[in-house]
């Protein structure tokens, strides 16, 4: 009774939820009815998101059982119903369930589809497991889209991007520009940061540089692109100290180290680097520099 009325207390925090789960659950055989308590919560209108996000949680950690059915009935018609998708999303792609996930999303695609945040959320899942082509199908008509939000469109520029498709990238990043700001504009932001820095356009850089904030908190593969913008920066200044491009050299070296698990599976990090490369190469203007960009795209050194 007492996880019940928390499913349905107004919150913006999972964890009311997720304590009141966690006291139940910890008693012996308790665990069982907690579970059926929040999926009974899928269907309650009332119940907020946090409910659903405990119960596929839960559920997933479990082994799945039954949860795709009990979604495919609820089509994401309540706020837990709609969370609890979106959970089971995210955790397939998390645990690299490639195949599931498409199937899922397949069986599917007319609800999810309908839906702006599942459409979003599915489109993430495919985008992270790196189903270029698939998430470039998904994404499909998203400048028609008038309920995506700039979150959503991060993983149409990334899978279009992936697949040479740059124009069209550039083109959706810049309509998530024009939107209400949320968690993704940063990172459209410096995806076009990243393309002037390599294109030479060092103005545009100096000019938006400062908007995307929270560094730190950049996962990895836009720290790399950061790590990039840093190097061209380093030779970019017409006074550039003395040894500025044995630095940029170096920045993109460890830009490389640290990404080098990733790089082999996603090919517009691999464009990007080779450009930033060149656009070093062509600003420090030297022989060396210019042998040192050939050899490092032939793997010589």
């Amino acid at each position: 009774a007492l996880l019940a009325q928390v499913c349905r207390a107004p919150s913006e925090s999972d964890w009311p939820v997720q304590a009141a789960y966690d006291a139940i659950a910890a008693l012996a055989g308790a665990a069982p009815e907690a579970v059926a308590v929040l999926r009974e919560a899928l269907a309650d209108p009332n119940a907020n998101g946090a409910a659903g996000w405990q119960w596929a949680t839960a559920s997933f950690d479990a082994g799945a059982h039954g949860m795709e059915v009990e979604l495919r009935e609820r089509r994401g018609d309540t706020p837990a119903a709609e969370r609890a998708t979106q959970t089971y999303l995210l955790r397939m792609a998390q645990t690299n369930k490639r195949q599931q996930l498409s199937r899922f999303i397949e069986s599917c695609h007319d609800w999810l589809q309908a839906s702006d945040v599942l459409w979003g959320a599915a489109g993430h899942a495919i985008t992270c497991v790196r189903n270029w082509k698939y998430s470039v199908q998904w994404h499909a008509g998203w400048e028609a889209r008038t309920g995506a939000r700039p979150w959503m469109l991060v993983n149409a520029a990334e899978a279009l991007r992936s697949l040479g498709r740059d124009e069209e990238a550039v083109a959706c990043s810049r309509h998530a520009l024009e939107m209400p700001p949320d968690n993704g504009t940063r990172l459209h932001r410096l995806l076009l940061i990243a393309d002037a820095a390599c294109a030479g356009d060092l103005a545009y850089v100096d000019a938006h540089l400062a908007e995307v904030d929270d560094r730190e908190s950049l996962d990895l593969d836009y720290k790399f692109l950061l790590q990039l913008v840093e190097a061209v920066r380093e030779v970019a200044a017409k006074d550039a100290p003395r040894g500025a491009f044995g630095r940029a050299a170096k920045m993109l070296a460890q830009a490389q180290t640290q990404y080098a698990a990733h790089l082999p599976h996603e090919p517009n990090r691999q464009r990007f680097l080779n450009a930033a490369r060149r656009q070093i190469a062509s600003l420090v203007g030297t022989w060396w520099a210019s042998m040192w960009c050939y050899g490092k795209r032939r793997g010589w050194f």
